[in-house]
């Protein structure tokens, strides 16, 4: 269980307080790998490409979501 908690206090910055920026820059990579993921796979697919284009639009709205939620926080942080 120490190691455990030890490593998430290092993911926290240490203190358990806010994410710093390198978890900022990783998380921004994760969703190009999940572009790059999907693409990867349909491409692998020789025929019936649906279950690609299953995950494909599993993605945009996942990102759509969170393009309404950015939205969301800098529209109330400008109103503020």
């Amino acid at each position: 269980m120490e190691r455990t908690d030890s490593l998430l206090s290092r993911n926290c910055g240490g203190e358990g307080g806010a994410p710093g920026k390198r978890w900022a820059s990783l998380h921004r990579w994760v969703y190009v790998a999940a572009a790059l993921g999907c693409w990867h796979f349909f491409w692998s697919l020789k025929k019936d490409k649906v279950e690609a284009l299953q995950y494909v639009a599993v993605l945009a709205v996942l990102l759509a979501w969170r393009v309404v939620l950015w939205a969301m926080k800098r529209r109330e942080l400008a109103g503020a």
